[in-house]
């Protein structure tokens, strides 16, 4: 025989009979909260101290990537400023701001007819650009000035016509001036010349081609980056005189090359023989593949 339970027991246990079983279910949860409360959680991570360390690491790993493996910063608000005559004004500024801006590039356009390099007095071209590139701050400065160049150049009281020697030295020496100032200190900023384009007459054929040899020789000895566009040899024929009619790339018909003055060039010559170069050009300075782009994913250094 087992031994004998005492009566207290016996009363214990008929006491837990009478206890309601949502009772039970209530003290098994509240017995399990307590559990949980008490329970130790694992440690959510590393000290602060380490983690510090950690990511110091992985600053350093990642600086010691060489910086030409890391793709240049791109400048969103990158800016042309184009300065020139009419043709600039007419003709030019459509293809040259189409082609800047499938490469996310602006253009500001400041363009006068008439204008020239040697008469400061009618419009001074390098007054201005003093003035524009403070206020727009441009990457690059396109320059078409030259074809209206033809005349006497004032220095001082005296007027120096271009058949005198001196128009040469005096002429070379304010290109220099338009480049120092567009490229600015430093030579930083890059500069592209437009020549002036060939066309019928005396004045072109002799004092025009001085003018593009001058353009070429000062802009080819200028140390900071700057490139010349040779317009006066794209609009000579085979023969060497100026064109009269043209034939567009993919054509089949020759179409007038002039409009009704007999002067300046249709527009699908301007693009063909002026906008395309210098579009060109620019691309010499900028990177077209590194400046988002309505495009793609080209960008700008």
């Amino acid at each position: 025989m087992g031994r004998p339970i005492r009566d207290d027991v016996i009363a214990a246990r008929s006491d837990l009979r009478r206890v309601p079983p949502w009772a039970v279910v209530c003290v098994a949860l509240v017995l399990a909260g307590c559990a949980t409360t008490v329970r130790p959680r694992p440690p959510a991570g590393p000290p602060p101290e380490a983690r510090a360390a950690d990511v110091g690491a992985r600053l350093t790993r990642r600086d010691a990537v060489p910086s030409s493996a890391l793709p240049p910063p791109c400048r969103p608000r990158s800016r042309v400023l184009a300065v020139g005559a009419s043709t600039l004004g007419a003709t030019l500024e459509g293809p040259l701001r189409r082609g800047l801006a499938a490469h996310g590039i602006g253009l500001e356009v400041r363009a006068r007819h008439s204008t020239s390099v040697v008469r400061p007095d009618y419009y001074d071209w390098l007054a201005e650009l003093k003035r524009l590139i403070p206020r727009f701050h441009p990457e690059a400065v396109v320059i078409s000035l030259g074809v209206n160049d033809n005349q006497p150049m004032r220095r001082g009281r005296e007027l120096i016509p271009p058949t005198d020697p001196r128009w040469d030295r005096a002429f070379a020496e304010r290109v220099d001036a338009y480049l120092d100032v567009a490229s600015g200190p430093g030579h930083e900023r890059a500069v592209i010349w437009i020549g002036p384009y060939a066309f019928r007459g005396r004045g072109s054929r002799v004092i025009g081609r001085r003018i593009h040899r001058i353009l070429a020789e000062r802009v080819a000895a200028f140390e900071g980056p700057a490139s010349y566009v040779d317009v006066y040899s794209a609009t000579l024929d085979d023969r060497g005189q100026p064109i009269v009619d043209y034939l567009p790339r993919g054509a089949v018909k020759r179409v007038r090359a002039r409009g009704i003055d007999g002067v300046h060039l249709k527009t699908v010559v301007v693009v063909e023989r002026m906008a395309e170069p210098t579009l060109a050009a620019l691309s010499a300075f900028y990177d077209w593949r590194r400046c988002p782009s309505p495009r793609g994913r080209l960008r700008v250094r």
